[in-house]
């Protein structure tokens, strides 16, 4: 899994890319010519480094799990959303319905043909 870790590309995402919101997860996704990248952002709000770092291993987890069902040569960054530390299942059904919702928008634009 390739990361993201540079701001600029963080702030690239934020401001040009495409934009899903859930319960528990705020996701910025751009398609890019290199192959799969990832970035985490926990903001301070959540709590201690400790337990913002347990949140970003959860999301990298889930990640890692899920990986080979996201479309390639596409950067992603997952911003956690709210005042507390999600679970892992929270955060598990979230990241499922967001590859769903991209599953269904890359079939509309395929069916849809060029514009």
């Amino acid at each position: 899994m390739d990361t993201i870790k540079g701001r600029k590309e963080f702030l690239e995402l934020y401001g040009s890319g495409r934009k899903r919101t859930y319960s528990t997860l705020i996701i910025f996704y751009k398609e890019k010519g290199q192959g799969r990248r990832f970035g985490v952002a926990v903001p301070r709000r959540i709590g201690s480094a400790p337990a913002r770092n347990t949140v970003k291993r959860r999301l990298r987890e889930l990640v890692r799990r899920e990986e080979k069902r996201l479309p390639d040569h596409t950067s992603y960054v997952l911003v956690l959303r709210g005042q507390r530390e999600p679970g892992f299942r929270e955060l598990e059904d979230d990241l499922h319905r967001f590859i769903e919702d991209v599953k269904r928008e890359r079939t509309q634009r395929f069916e849809e043909g060029p514009a």
